[in-house]
């Protein structure tokens, strides 16, 4: 964690605020403001939009919002793997902030949204629902070799899938697959321990300096940042600009005498 403070930590390109039609979740403008929630590592431009071509995965981890502790909404972008947005507010109520959520996902080009359906979370996804929000995540059994998708929105957290989420964004940090520009974000990570049971808790630190006005902090940034992850590690990224190849090029000619082959085989 010294080493990624110290080499990925970024300050912010942009804080502010986006502002969003009230009843539809529809996103208006970006008003930058050294106070703002949202802290960008992503150009916005002179229009107050992100670039068209990103594709990203919000996620999601939502408080109560009575002050006791963060909901906060990590952005990542497919392609880099990389966190280029961070929303974090001890005082957004769950129905609120399903709008907060989808009016970003909207910004940033119609993001694919994964949030702990647990909790809060019981409130937050009838609300994306009747927002007609649909690019979300649906529960699965990941122990399962077919993986199969249910009709459930959400990811669930129990003793198990809670170790395996946060194991496997360890080892996207530890390995440089994701990579976290909040300092807060990393910072938390310290707080997160093994117990004697073997499941992994956070322990509370009553020295946590946060500006964001949570009087107890969760570690709220942690469990977003990690199924901000658990949806980009599923995600395969291809060019949406790829090169129309003309027919009778070598390369073209490979592809299909290779498909052949791979067809006789299988007869």
């Amino acid at each position: 964690l010294n080493k990624l403070q110290a080499e990925d930590v970024r300050p912010p390109f942009f804080t502010g605020e986006l502002a969003y039609d009230s009843q539809t979740a529809q996103p208006l403008e970006f008003a930058a403001d050294s106070k703002g929630r949202l802290s960008l590592w992503v150009n916005v431009d002179a229009s107050g939009r992100v670039p068209s071509d990103m594709e990203c995965v919000l996620g999601i981890d939502i408080a109560s919002g009575t002050g006791a502790s963060n909901s906060c909404i990590t952005v990542g972008n497919k392609r880099t793997k990389e966190k280029v947005a961070e929303l974090a507010s001890a005082n957004i109520p769950p129905h609120t902030l399903a709008k907060v959520a989808v009016a970003l996902a909207r910004w940033f080009n119609g993001a694919h949204m994964i949030w702990e359906a647990n909790g809060p979370g019981t409130i937050f996804g009838p609300c994306v629902l009747e927002l007609g929000y649909r690019n979300i995540y649906y529960r699965k059994n990941d122990k399962s070799i077919s993986a199969k998708v249910s009709d459930t929105p959400g990811w669930y957290a129990t003793k198990d899938s809670k170790l395996a989420l946060l194991g496997e964004y360890r080892k996207a940090l530890g390995t440089g697959k994701f990579i976290n520009r909040s300092y807060h974000s990393l910072k938390e990570c310290r707080q997160y321990i093994f117990t004697a049971n073997g499941s992994v808790e956070h322990s509370r630190s009553i020295n946590t300096i946060d500006p964001t006005g949570a009087k107890d902090n969760h570690g709220d940034r942690v469990i977003a940042d990690a199924l901000c992850w658990k949806g980009l590690k599923e995600f395969r990224y291809t060019s949406k600009s790829k090169e129309r190849l003309h027919d009778n090029c070598l390369f073209t000619r490979r592809q299909e005498y290779l498909s052949k082959r791979e067809s006789k085989r299988y007869w």
